[in-house]
């Protein structure tokens, strides 16, 4: 770089000779050219830092609303899916239960006397203490174990009769429900009475 073109920056940037303690006219010594040098360098750098100004307040702005519109829209489908969640998961449980009453009647049929075989022949068959060994984790306190503050349990009514004589191969229909806080889900789940 020149010396010439060198003092048009420092112009640019309001730096001139004197500032440096360079000679007003004439040839810079070259001990002056390299503080020209360093001070040209900051004075450049100065200027790029100068033209980083970051965004408008009008960008800005504008990213926040369309960022509240976004959680506007998305909100309400994260808050019903609680809900849905819910009610699949009391169908399951149900679905399972129709599953392991049939298995339990296959079973009975096949050997009554196998052990692990439910006998289900009561007046009323839908309570835990009927159904709830039929289940994976179930007992006959507890028809399946309470998971993320989800609690199951069979309700009083319809009681599923299954006492009258040749009732076995009967379906009746007992009621799930699942709560979990203030919200509570039922399915029906179908039973079959082994006799």
């Amino acid at each position: 770089m020149t010396a010439r073109s060198a003092e048009t920056y420092f112009q640019l940037c309001g730096i001139y000779r004197e500032s440096v303690g360079a000679p007003r006219q004439g040839t810079i010594p070259a001990y002056y050219a390299v503080r020209y040098a360093v001070t040209l360098k900051q004075c450049l750098h100065k200027q790029m830092a100068m033209r980083q100004k970051g965004f408008t307040l009008i960008e800005l702005i504008t990213v926040i609303i369309i960022l509240g519109i976004l959680s506007a829209i998305a909100l309400p489908k994260f808050i019903d899916l609680t809900n849905e969640a819910l009610d699949a998961a009391v169908q399951g449980v149900a679905g399972s239960l129709s599953s392991g009453s049939a298995i339990n009647y296959g079973a009975f049929v096949a050997n009554s006397g196998k052990a692990g075989v439910q006998r289900l022949n009561a007046a009323n068959v839908c309570t835990v203490g009927n159904l709830g060994p039929l289940m994976t984790g179930g007992t006959v306190t507890q028809l399946v174990p309470n998971t993320n503050n989800v609690t199951y349990s069979i309700a009083a009514a319809p009681t599923g009769n299954c006492s009258a004589g040749g009732a076995g191969g009967t379906v009746v229909s007992c009621v799930v429900n699942a709560t979990k806080g203030s919200v509570s889900r039922s399915a029906t789940a179908s039973v079959v009475c082994t006799g």
